[in-house]
């Protein structure tokens, strides 16, 4: 099962790259950790982790609205968890 994360900028990115870190077993699916990738725009990309391989890759939401194999329903936006942690 997958889980897709959108971000639209850096502090969404960082946000979401340590929370992934917290689990040592997730890992970018090139290789690495989660914190040690940085990508040249943080603007509209998608972070896919993969539950059952604890696999991240990321693309940009464009990719995964033009595939047509993701619903914006199954898209679970960082800023609201970001401040969903903040209220809490």
């Amino acid at each position: 099962m997958s889980k897709y994360f959108l971000v639209n900028n850096k502090q969404e990115w960082d946000w979401l790259m340590q929370k992934f870190e917290e689990n040592s077993e997730i890992k970018w699916l090139a290789g690495g950790e989660p914190t040690s990738f940085k990508p040249l725009t943080y603007v509209k990309r998608i972070v896919n982790l993969d539950e059952d391989e604890l696999n991240l890759t990321y693309a940009a939401l464009s990719d995964y609205e033009n595939s047509g194999l993701v619903s914006t329903d199954q898209i679970i936006e960082v800023d609201k968890l970001m401040e969903g942690e903040n209220h809490g």
